[in-house]
């Protein structure tokens, strides 16, 4: 089972957070102080307030190696986020049990929001030099490559962008029902997939949207 970084709330920055199994946080996170957090944040219908609640609860930063967190190395762990707003045409109920059957997908959980939260393992780290693991835009061309994937064989839906970053937090809520698979099998990229993703080094400025802030999810 894999080791994770975990914070009290969203001001505590991956340097500053402890180490804990991914199955652990999980399993802490579902107290009773934490329901009462996520269903006041799921029932306030100001944008403004919502924010606040969501300052007061734990983080952890899915994406970074725990043992290389000085220099942000991803763990080849792509998360993703899917607001309510902007998946109206979603089936969450139908998605969320296409997800759990999937070999790849680390985690599956619900947003204190009411959205849903999950995360892909993939060999991303494993199978790219030095440069590229350093490399943000490479990161996010491979987030987007997984993404097409995990529509295809799940559904489609719009994932929030400022999670294409593998410093980018994730708000940890209240669900009873979370999926942890303490078995999953990575993703593996293919030789076409690499090659798209080697050439973003070539030209660093083929993307440009990455987002200026990192704490897009309070909104």
């Amino acid at each position: 089972i894999m080791n994770i970084l975990m914070g009290k709330s969203i001001t505590a920055k991956y340097e500053n957070c402890v180490e804990v199994s991914i199955q652990d946080m999980f399993d802490l996170a579902n107290n009773n102080d934490l329901k009462d957090l996520t269903l006041k944040c799921k029932n306030e219908p100001d944008k403004a307030k919502r924010r606040n609640v969501k300052l007061t609860m734990p983080v952890f930063y899915p994406c970074i190696d725990t043992t290389r967190r000085e220099n942000k190395i991803t763990n080849g762990v792509f998360q993703f986020d899917l607001d309510l707003e902007d998946n109206e045409e979603t089936d969450f109920l139908t998605l969320r049990q296409q997800l759990e059957q999937q070999a790849y997908v680390l985690y599956v959980m619900q947003s204190p929001s009411g959205g849903l939260k999950f995360a892909v393992q993939t060999n991303f780290h494993e199978v790219v030099g030095q440069d590229t693991l350093n490399c943000k835009q490479a990161y996010k061309v491979a987030h987007r490559l997984v993404t097409k994937f995990v529509q295809k064989e799940c559904g489609y839906f719009t994932n929030d962008r400022f999670v294409e970053k593998i410093s980018q937090s994730c708000i940890l809520a209240y669900d009873p029902e979370t999926f942890v698979n303490t078995n999953v099998a990575p993703y593996v990229f293919n030789e076409d997939q690499l090659r798209d993703i080697g050439k973003i080094q070539l030209q660093p400025n083929l993307i440009n949207d990455e987002p200026s802030q990192s704490n897009s999810q309070l909104a």
